[in-house]
């Protein structure tokens, strides 16, 4: 089994067969780590998905740190996983974010 580093984290995909295949990393950290202040200040203003944000974004983030996931065996519809997966990868995680934001609302309305 081969692992590239992402994020200082060992990541392996699995391939469509099930089979562990490596992952390039598409991040040239190095030439990041080597800009100064000031060029990743422009870089940030200049970057459309970042325009929006105000300054003070971080003030209100609210770490989350991840809790180990359980194995279960669960049926659903066949269109509901269509969904999910045609999504792109990812899609356990997406439907945990979606049942952990159902269970987050059902529990304020319990009040």
């Amino acid at each position: 089994m081969k692992f590239n580093r992402i994020h200082g984290q060992p990541r392996a995909d699995l391939g469509q067969f099930g089979v562990f295949h490596q992952t390039k990393s598409q991040s040239d950290l190095s030439r990041v780590k080597a800009k100064s202040e000031e060029e990743l200040a422009r870089d940030i203003a200049d970057d459309p998905d970042f325009s929006n944000e105000a300054e003070d974004w971080y003030v209100n983030a609210e770490l989350i740190m991840p809790t180990p996931k359980r194995l279960l065996s669960l049926r659903l519809d066949s269109d509901i996983i269509d969904w999910f997966k045609g999504q792109g990868p990812g899609y356990q995680t997406r439907m945990n974010a979606v049942l952990r934001a159902f269970v987050k609302q059902a529990g304020r309305r319990r009040v």
